[in-house]
């Protein structure tokens, strides 16, 4: 897992300082680079058994490279928790900015969990989200974010020792910083 994290952290970084390179354009093809976290409130559940309901944190960091004017394309690598798990997550976000300090997003997302519990626990390594949301940049450097967070399929989470399979579901408001 070590291993794992490490390489996407290096991919990470590499496609990033690949596009940063490209300035031919001021205000296309720059990237910025920023931390970002907040309070994350996740609910796990399937059609017939609810699972695990909860507040817990959430952090990581994120490059946004400029395509156009209007246009930007964020990729991140978070950490939540819960009670009985910590999930990695990577969410490529398509943004549009509506006006200068308001921004909405939209993109898939990678879920790796951990086992820390036995409230509920990883049936397949990897499970696939998509993620909603508005931005609000206070200045050029802080920004505040509200996001939903939809898991896609029943691969994610066994809710029980039974094997019923479900959901999860994040919804999260949180603080970021652009370097």
């Amino acid at each position: 897992m070590k291993n794992f994290t490490k390489l996407l952290l290096i991919l990470f970084i590499g496609i990033n300082l690949t596009y940063a390179q490209t300035d031919d354009l001021k205000k296309t093809n720059t990237t910025t680079f920023g931390l970002k976290g907040g309070l994350n409130h996740s609910y796990v559940y399937s059609e017939h058994f609810k699972g695990y309901s909860g507040y817990e944190w959430y952090a990581g960091v994120f490059s946004d490279t400029r395509l156009s004017e209007k246009w930007s394309l964020q990729n991140e690598l978070l950490v939540s928790s819960t009670d009985s798990k910590i999930f990695l997550e990577i969410p490529v976000v398509l943004k549009y900015s509506l006006t200068n300090k308001l921004s909405i997003f939209a993109g898939p997302k990678l879920d790796i969990g951990t086992e820390k519990g036995d409230v509920y626990r990883v049936v397949s390594p990897v499970g696939f989200s998509a993620d909603f949301g508005l931005e609000y940049n206070f200045d050029k450097h802080f920004f505040m974010e509200s996001r939903l967070g939809q898991g896609l399929g029943n691969d994610n989470v066994k809710l029980n020792s039974g094997g019923t399979l479900g959901h999860r579901r994040t919804f999260r408001l949180g603080v970021g910083y652009r370097f």
